[in-house]
């Protein structure tokens, strides 16, 4: 079995497991930054037009590199609670931010909501610091973006994850449900950010916000990503299953061990229904056998 994960996950996540089980991590398969830069692309990771609004605002403060917030399909309790935690977050840790809109359709004008249902008298402040400091974008590639930001802030997902570290920049977990939690674990345990325990809705921007300080303030663990991200940017999970499926076309198919293998399944299956069926008529003698005993032991009485 093919797993697209780096051997890095391994380590952390599976340090036990037996080399018999025959699991194989790979490395992630990605789609190259290339590949996600106008054309076709611009449907699935944003427009030209997007990429020049991100490099400019990148641009316009070199010495403050702005951190990278997105939780792709995910959501907290409201689109306008979800935009006021993230912004808050970087208002209380003083960072420029680049927002992805996800499911969630975070924005400004979200953001703007939020305000409308707050009497909080700081929140014309948090709203003066959204205009200066951050950009919402609709869609962005992830694979030229990361490299480019201070940090990135994410829910783990597995596709976000592998391009966070690809980047070699520090990353944040603040996971939702399933495998998330392991990403969040394996960020945590390789040094190369903040994996949190709890629950994205659990997490107050307060928490985000000291998050965010200390991978801002940690000069080892930037170097951590740096050397995590070389090295799986060296793993190809896409060059690995071609190889894989080569293989097994030359060793498996070609040579007729797969139609054999096929058809000794078939028989065995055959043979294996062949023994439940006698199995079961087996069952249904005794069964009957012993309601005929038990009638003529009540007829007798």
């Amino acid at each position: 079995m093919l797993i697209c994960q780096s051997p890095l996950f391994k380590d952390v996540l599976h340090p036990t497991l037996p080399s018999s089980y025959n699991r194989r991590f790979i490395g992630p398969v990605i789609i190259e930054d290339t590949d996600q830069i106008g054309g076709d692309a611009a449907q699935s990771f944003g427009p030209d037009s997007e990429r020049k609004r991100i490099k400019e605002f990148i641009a316009s403060d070199i010495k403050r590199k702005p951190v990278y917030m997105g939780w792709g399909s995910m959501i907290r309790k409201s689109t306008q609670e979800m935009a006021l935690f993230a912004v808050e977050a970087l208002v209380m840790s003083n960072q420029r931010g680049i927002i992805l809109g996800g499911s969630a359709g975070l924005s400004l004008e979200m953001l703007e909501r939020a305000g409308n249902s707050t009497n909080d008298d700081d929140f014309k402040q948090i709203m003066d610091y959204a205009k200066e400091n951050v950009i919402f974008v609709d869609k962005a590639p992830h694979e030229w973006l990361f490299s480019q930001v201070s940090l990135t802030i994410h829910h783990g997902g597995a596709g976000t994850t592998n391009a966070a570290l690809r980047a070699g920049v520090p990353t944040i977990v603040t996971p939702v449900f399933g495998d998330q939690y392991d990403n969040s674990f394996a960020v945590q345990n390789l040094g190369v950010g903040v994996g949190f325990e709890q629950q994205l809705q659990k997490i107050s921007a307060k928490d985000l916000s000291q998050a965010i300080h200390t991978v801002m303030n940690d000069p080892a663990m930037a170097m951590r990503a740096k050397e995590v991200g070389k090295q799986v940017r060296k793993e190809c999970g896409c060059k690995a299953i071609v190889e894989e499926v080569e293989r097994y076309w030359r060793e498996d198919v070609t040579t007729g061990k797969l139609l054999t293998g096929i058809q000794d399944w078939k028989s065995a299956t055959k043979e294996m229904k062949s023994r439940n069926e006698r199995k079961t008529l087996r069952n249904r003698v005794v069964l009957g056998s012993a309601l005929v005993v038990a009638i003529i032991a009540f007829l007798i009485k």
